[in-house]
């Protein structure tokens, strides 16, 4: 009898255990699809419930993975990979699975983003051989260390993908001097990482009339209504302030933060309107999801462990050059009339602040973890003559 009692117990405690997990992780709501979708405020909020006390010890076991993965997801979505390769370090080794394969991929990109190809090595050697994704690391890899060789099958599995295609595309076009692209434009979670890309190398040639009118126009074509993009309404909203149209660009922040009060880039331009006097200050962000320039200390230190591949807002230092280098070399292109490739050939560049808050939508090679666009930045030492010797270019 008293075996029955304990059976009815521990299954009472799993019905409820299972109640939770499906309130908190229903279907088509995982992070990674939030994310993806750009839906940053309900993410953001849905982290905040599993911090909430269940009062049971098992409850809380399950919340602890729970956190860990929601952590380390919107880290990963918000770029910042020296955080997020130890958060997933931790979920690791918590729980195996799909969610688990997600995590080596994480860990991955964080090895690739931080530019340390002896430790993406091994984490590549983990990933699974038949995703995509995986191939595209490994091709990432390859373009970043060229002595790395990419076996055939994979090599046939990016043949017809159209993220490295855009890839492929933006490494010549770095090297020809072009900004924008030919290809176009997709409607999908990557596809609009890349359309950002091309909007901040738009503003880096004083092309912005050109970007908002192809933006518009794209969006229309496409019936997005752009509310429900609020990453795109901030490359929209600095599109017009390029323009001198600051009401419209004011407009625009506003009515978006309606919706997404919580979506770190629309929040941070929305912070720099305030400072401007132009609108009310938004709510403090109490996740600590936000951008380094925000935090409390000296903002270039934090951008460092912060932003791997993201250039620094204002790069006048010798630090903030070596780190925009490192991380994404296109915000100097435009002054170059020689490409430079050395890996301290920022000492010979003559450095000029970009765009206002271009970081907030600039990109460079782009991939995907778990279905969420990642960018990996652009590096100025990428070797162009060795990734074509080793057909990197021509799949």
């Amino acid at each position: 009898m008293e075996d029955i009692t304990f059976d009815a117990t521990a299954n009472q405690k799993r019905i409820q255990l299972e109640a939770i997990e499906e309130m908190i992780y229903r279907k088509g709501e995982a992070f990674t699809d939030l994310i993806a979708a750009d839906e940053w405020s309900k993410a953001i909020a849905k982290m905040e419930l599993l911090y909430e006390d269940h009062g049971e010890e098992s409850i809380e076991g399950l919340s602890l993975v729970r956190r860990t993965e929601a952590s380390m997801e919107l880290l990963m979505g918000l770029g910042r990979w020296d955080q997020a390769e130890q958060v997933s370090l931790s979920f690791l080794a918590l729980r195996a699975g799909r969610t688990a394969e997600i995590a080596r991929l994480i860990l991955t990109a964080s090895s690739l983003a931080q530019r340390d190809i002896p430790e993406a090595i091994p984490r590549l050697n983990l990933l699974a051989d038949e995703d995509i994704e995986a191939a595209r690391m490994r091709w990432i890899t390859a373009i970043l260390d060229p002595s790395k060789k990419i076996p055939n099958n994979i090599r046939v599995m990016l043949r017809l993908d159209p993220v490295t295609k855009r890839n492929i595309d933006l490494i010549r076009r770095y090297f020809e001097g072009v900004p924008t692209s030919n290809l176009s434009w997709k409607n999908n979670p990557a596809g609009k990482l890349q359309i950002l890309g091309e909007i901040a190398r738009y503003r880096l040639w004083s092309q912005s009339d050109i970007a908002l009118d192809k933006l518009e126009a794209w969006a229309e074509k496409n019936d997005l209504d752009m509310m429900t993009w609020p990453h795109g309404q901030t490359a929209r909203a600095l599109l017009y302030l390029d323009r001198g149209m600051v009401a419209s660009a004011v407009n625009i922040v506003k009515k978006t933060m309606e919706l997404h009060p919580r979506h770190p880039h629309l929040r941070r331009l929305a912070i720099h309107l305030a400072f401007q006097g132009e609108m009310e200050m938004p709510i403090p962000e109490v996740t600590g999801l936000i951008w380094a320039d925000t935090m409390d200390g000296d903002w270039e230190i934090n951008w460092s462990t912060s932003h791997n591949v993201v250039a620094a807002p204002s790069i006048t230092t010798n630090g903030m050059k070596k780190h925009s280098w490192n991380a994404n070399s296109w915000v100097v292109r435009k002054g170059m009339t020689t490409v430079k490739t050395g890996i301290n050939d920022w000492r010979k560049i003559e450095w000029t602040n970009s765009p206002l808050a271009n970081h907030l939508i600039m990109t460079g090679l782009v991939t995907t973890v778990g279905g969420v666009p990642i960018d990996l930045g652009f590096p100025g030492w990428i070797n162009l003559k060795q990734c074509e010797k080793a057909k990197l270019l021509d799949l």
